[in-house]
């Protein structure tokens, strides 16, 4: 049963660790990276959603901040959205 206790405390102490380097990559992607960075989801079709913008990406784009989730159909304008499209295929 020690065993197990033990297993158990690492399996946390891993599990904290992780998700302190991700909260520190995270802030170093979304506050300190100077370039834009778009998190795109491809979906069949292809469809290419938003999942995550960083802080730099939000000063570049002419959109509001509730566009995460949505598709580059629905936030873009026609022409932006057709050279994109065709690039990201």
């Amino acid at each position: 049963m020690e065993k197990n206790n033990n297993l158990v405390a690492h399996l946390d102490k891993k599990s904290a660790e992780s998700d302190k380097l991700e909260r520190i990559i995270f802030d170093i992607i979304f506050k300190h990276i100077k370039d834009c960075i778009f998190v795109m989801k491809a979906e069949p079709g292809p469809i290419f959603r938003y999942i995550f913008v960083n802080e730099e990406a939000y000063k570049c784009i002419e959109f509001s901040r509730n566009f995460i989730g949505k598709t580059m159909k629905e936030t873009l304008k026609q022409e932006i959205y057709d050279k994109l499209q065709e690039a990201y295929i």
